[in-house]
């Protein structure tokens, strides 16, 4: 699976930050929220982000692993 540069800023910001809104995870991406917001849809669908509570994503171990070294 091929991520584009969107979907890895936002790993990585998962990666850092732990757990966040997609204000949290736009800040640190250096994204706009509407960008984040529609990315995290399609990162969740494929099982690489969840959520704890509404709104609040978080990186699952697939998503770990889809992250470069």
């Amino acid at each position: 699976m091929a991520l584009d540069e969107v979907s890895l800023k936002i790993l990585r910001a998962l990666s850092e930050i732990g757990e966040g809104g997609c204000g949290d995870i736009g800040k640190k991406a250096g994204l706009q929220v509407p960008k984040v917001m529609g990315k995290l849809r399609s990162l969740k669908k494929e099982g690489l982000v969840d959520t704890r509570e509404k709104g609040r994503y978080f990186l699952t171990e697939k998503g770990k692993k889809a992250l470069p070294p």
